[in-house]
């Protein structure tokens, strides 16, 4: 904490001055974070507090770096949101870097909203506000010039490690041995099918901006009920509805999502002004991107309780999405 703590009123007074009266500091990310700690630090001013989000200083953090993910936030706060108009999302302060580059996001403090936890998943009123955003999103973006000069990925499936997805369906069979059997098998089919999977992914049409990580732990929402997007280090260009696949394949158990998919993908063709199937064959084909990045995140190492729920909870659900909506066929008709 004292290391953290340091690093925190060094970023404090590197954005907001040396004289800056700093007050208590304390984490407030409960060890969600895999790239970074998240520190909440009173003020003596305005704003009377902040979030100050740290790089760890590990192989996660390394790895935040070299894959970009720390760019795409930095563009995301600095450059993206500010001309984005209809997006919640906190705002940015300043960006400090200390003397080792590691940098640090002074951001908006949100711990007064209400925040949502993943592994127990959205409430059906809270998914529909996180679409809302998203729809606000995509429709800002589509077909702005300015997409072809943004340095994030485009199709993020085509980023994945293919021996990260082979290694992550290995361990379906031992690892998470327990899960049963349909949806292990369901999963490891999509990964004997990644490269139609992704090729097809690739080829889909209309790009747009999304935010490529819409899920429960990386939303608050205020006291209206809005929903307000934060970590936005895994930003794509891609088409939309892939952004609606994740969120509904990460964040909702499968009776929630079979009762919500309708009603949220219809009022999305209504906003996008697209006919019905073509949203709806989208949204199959985004399905693609959390079926193989859950073969990822099953790998993960974890030493508490709500990491190993959090790596369970992902593959069923994202697994019983993959089944329900057929996902594998799709894919492997060519």
């Amino acid at each position: 904490m004292t290391n953290l703590g340091e690093r925190t009123s060094e970023a404090l007074r590197s954005v907001f001055g040396a004289e800056t009266r700093i007050g208590s500091i304390t984490p407030i990310d409960q060890g969600r974070g895999v790239f970074s700690h998240v520190m909440r630090a009173e003020l003596g001013g305005a704003p009377s507090s902040v979030a100050v989000k740290l790089l760890k200083s590990d192989a996660n953090g390394a790895a935040a770096i070299t894959s970009g993910a720390v760019d795409r936030e930095i563009l995301a706060y600095q450059q993206v949101l500010p001309t984005t108009p209809g997006v919640s999302a906190p705002e940015l302060f300043g960006v400090s870097i200390d003397d080792r580059d590691l940098p640090a996001l002074v951001l908006q403090d949100l711990s007064s909203f209400r925040h949502a936890d993943q592994v127990e998943g959205l409430r059906n009123a809270d998914l529909r506000a996180v679409a809302v955003e998203l729809i606000a999103l995509h429709t800002a973006w589509a077909g702005r010039p300015e997409l072809a000069d943004l340095t994030v990925r485009r199709s993020a499936p085509a980023h994945l490690p293919a021996d990260g997805i082979d290694r992550g369906a290995a361990l379906l069979d031992t690892r998470w041995s327990d899960i049963s059997g349909e949806r292990r098998s369901a999963l490891q089919a999509l990964a004997a099918h990644r490269h139609d999977a992704v090729e097809i992914f690739v080829s889909e049409g209309e790009p747009t901006l999304c935010h490529g990580d819409p899920r429960g732990d990386n939303v608050a929402f205020d006291h209206d009920g809005r929903a307000v997007l934060f970590d936005w280090q895994q930003m794509a260009i891609q088409f939309g509805e892939a952004d609606v696949s994740w969120l509904l394949a990460t964040s909702v158990d499968r009776d929630t999502r079979r009762s919500a998919e309708g009603d949220i993908l219809a009022s999305y063709a209504m906003a996008r002004h697209q006919d019905a199937a073509t949203t709806w064959r989208r949204y199959v084909v985004g399905m693609t991107l959390p079926g193989l990045a859950v073969l990822l995140l099953a790998q993960r190492a974890v030493d508490d309780e709500r990491g190993e729920r959090f790596i369970r909870s992902s593959i069923e659900r994202i697994a019983d999405a993959v089944i329900d909506l057929r996902v594998t066929d799709t894919v492997s008709r060519r």
